[in-house]
């Protein structure tokens, strides 16, 4: 069994709490290990390796025996200590400046089965890609979804200039309207933020029309079709 660490946000975006084991065949490499570990956690497709290219992301590195794999090719095997199980393969987040990225925050948007629908205007909207789209359907969790719910989304990422939004359809009747929370949105390009804020509202309901304000030239609140409330904030 190989032995597999996941950084924290991945650990929570797949549901478990430690460190994980996989049955993966012989020769034992980043790719074969990384495609055991997608299979059994779906929704960590797209989250380490592009989800079409499988190219490492740039904000995610390989370690093992105390060696960097990151750069090394995804079919090379890895070292013996790691196919037998006496030591870990590590994934961890960014380097930047030298210094190790163990923490993002992202939103998750809940939507009463709209996701796809959501993330394909988000995508759009944004200018962004959507690196994963995995449905309950032929995942460890579809004898336990009704069947007509199946094709919903379990889990969604999107990305764009750098940010990341998440997304899902809650099952069994658990979605809930979302409150308590606002997606800010901050530009210095007020025709962009002009022409985001129009889209958003098509169909929603605005709060607060964008309008000049004494901390901001552009300033506007709206909550989208699906449901999600967004903050428009234009700096100079």
């Amino acid at each position: 069994m190989i032995r597999v660490v996941l950084p924290a946000h991945l650990r929570t975006l797949a549901g478990v709490p430690g460190e994980l084991t996989l049955d993966v065949a012989a020769p034992v490499t980043q790719r074969s290990i990384l495609d055991a570990l997608e299979a059994r956690y779906p929704m960590l497709e797209g989250a380490i390796r592009d989800h079409v290219t499988h190219q490492r992301r740039a904000f995610v590195r390989f370690f093992a025996c105390s060696e960097d794999f990151s750069h090394q090719s995804p079919d090379a095997p890895l070292p013996a200590a790691v196919a037998d199980g006496r030591e870990p393969f590590l994934i961890v987040g960014a380097i930047a400046g030298g210094l190790e990225q163990i923490m993002t925050i992202n939103p998750l948007l809940n939507f009463n089965g709209q996701c796809e629908e959501a993330f394909e205007f988000y995508a759009k909207l944004f200018h962004g890609q959507i690196q994963n789209m995995s449905r309950f359907a032929g995942s460890p969790m579809e004898s336990r979804i009704p069947a007509e719910f199946r094709n919903k989304i379990m889990h969604a990422t999107l990305t764009f200039d750098g940010q990341t939004l998440m997304g899902a359809d809650p099952p069994g009747g658990n979605y809930q309207p979302p409150q308590g929370f606002t997606v800010a949105i901050q530009t210095k390009d007020h025709a962009e933020g002009e022409r985001i804020f129009n889209a958003l509202a098509e169909g929603g309901q605005v709060g607060m029309p964008l309008q000049k304000t004494f901390w901001s030239p552009a300033f506007g609140m709206v909550t989208d079709r699906f449901g999600t409330p967004w903050l428009l904030n234009c700096v100079e």
